[in-house]
């Protein structure tokens, strides 16, 4: 309920900065939905956006630009598709080693 209340707030409120963090995790999809028109909307204004997310898909379609930071280091900087890719792949390969794992005859 606060992170809606929040995003209301921030939403009517003329801002030449927004600041969000996982802002787009709460909610119900209705209200994701409208979070994302509205982020959109403010992004088209002009006006700047500092999501902190682990919603890659939310990066993809929201940002322009992405830092990739784990541990307190920045491990990457660059296009938002490029860097979400950069950051999903290990868990990918994981994911493909563990099928072809289990597609082995015993």
């Amino acid at each position: 309920m606060m992170s809606r209340l929040g995003f209301s707030v921030a939403a009517h409120v003329d801002f030449d900065l927004l600041l969000l963090d996982e802002a787009l995790s709460a909610g119900d999809l209705g209200f994701r939905d409208r979070c994302t028109q509205t982020l959109r909307k403010f992004r088209a204004s002009g006006a700047t956006m500092v999501i902190v997310s682990h919603g890659s898909e939310n990066l993809r379609q929201l940002c322009d630009r992405v830092m990739w930071i784990e541990g307190g280091e920045i491990r990457a900087i660059g296009p938002a598709a490029e860097i979400v890719e950069q950051y999903e792949a290990p868990v990918a390969r994981r994911s493909d080693a563990a099928e072809t794992r289990g597609a082995q005859p015993l």
